[in-house]
């Protein structure tokens, strides 16, 4: 069965191909159709000039969610909508969307044919969040999942205790006199969490740019956010002024391209929050709040026990999950980063 299974997805050029559907998943760069399993730019098969995939299917958020993430005039790809928990016959093969929990739209792919049933889990998160719903959860023949923190032995903050540290963080940095900053990966996600935890305790949290853009989208989609602006953080674009909000929030990508963040932000105190905050990456902020919108190591395996499969592969990561698998008595290969 395991073979068979196999036979639904293939692994080449680096990327996953369902042949029975014509139809590549969260490939790296621009496909004539691919599957986009949630809004992260690493997901989205970008080119350096800006393209993308031909044709993109998803979930109805994740195609507006995407809309919000392009690069400054880069067209946005053709969307076709693939509803949570709605099928379609693609080829040979039927195609079911269902939750991940891992942000705000993004699903996991079930395949389903003669040859058995795969799930494309991709990035999964098995609790959901205040945006987004729980993953849910089913058995497969073969199951293909992200391991981005299959290696880290270190155990992510429950997103209400992580609601609560970035909160103290920021009370704290106000009572020294300092603007409190708070640094995440990505611009749709945990991101919103934080906004919807900060506004509900009275705080109004200024955005960069392209955060208020996603965190509209978010609101467009339904999510009730408030107590959130656009802030001025450089010498060009609009916002309200940084000592009109009581703290901040930005992306690491927007540290890197605007390192005088200072200039514009008056005595800032700067914490991660993230899961990498959870390993060595927060040596250069003043704290590191672990609370991630993946899944922790524990959670990885919670999730292949559910799925149940014969045949497991991973990307991303260092291979940590397929390894301990493998001594699990689970048939499991890791394809690298795709």
């Amino acid at each position: 069965m395991a073979r068979r299974c196999a036979d639904l997805c293939q692994f080449v050029d680096e990327s996953l191909y369902l042949p029975g559907a014509d139809l590549w998943l969260d490939a790296s760069r621009p496909r004539p159709r691919a599957f986009v399993s949630h809004a992260h730019t690493d997901h989205l098969g970008l080119s350096p000039d800006g393209g993308s995939h031909a044709l993109v299917l998803c979930t109805p958020e994740t195609g507006r969610l995407i809309a919000a993430l392009m690069p400054y005039g880069a067209p946005v790809p053709p969307i076709e909508a693939l509803p949570l928990h709605h099928t379609i016959q693609c080829g040979g093969v039927r195609l079911t969307a269902l939750p991940s929990g891992h942000i705000l739209g993004g699903a996991m792919l079930l395949v389903e044919s003669h040859r058995g049933r795969l799930l494309f889990a991709g990035d999964v998160r098995l609790s959901g969040s205040v945006t987004c719903p729980p993953a849910e959860t089913v058995e497969a023949d073969h199951l293909i999942i992200e391991d981005t923190f299959g290696a880290l032995h270190a155990s992510f903050a429950p997103a209400s205790d992580g609601a609560r540290r970035v909160l103290e963080f920021c009370r704290d940095a106000q009572d020294r006199g300092q603007t409190p900053v708070l640094v995440t990966t990505s611009n749709c996600g945990k991101a919103q969490d934080m906004v919807a935890a900060l506004s509900a305790a009275g705080l109004r949290v200024g955005l960069q740019p392209k955060l208020f853009r996603c965190t509209e989208a978010y609101r467009e989609l339904g999510v009730p956010l408030t107590g959130y602006a656009k802030v001025r953080l450089s010498d060009r674009g609009g916002g309200v002024r940084c000592d009109e909000v009581d703290c901040i929030l930005v992306t690491c990508g927007f540290l890197d391209y605007n390192p005088d963040l200072d200039h514009h932000v008056d005595n800032p105190s700067m914490a991660l929050v993230s899961g990498w905050a959870a390993d060595d990456e927060a040596h250069h902020f003043d704290a590191a709040i672990p609370w991630s919108d993946h899944a922790s190591r524990e959670d990885l395996h919670e999730f292949v026990r559910r799925v149940n499969p014969s045949l497991v592969w991973t990307f991303a990561g260092e291979g940590a999950l397929a390894r301990e698998l493998r001594a699990m008595g689970v048939k499991a290969r890791h394809l690298g980063s795709l």
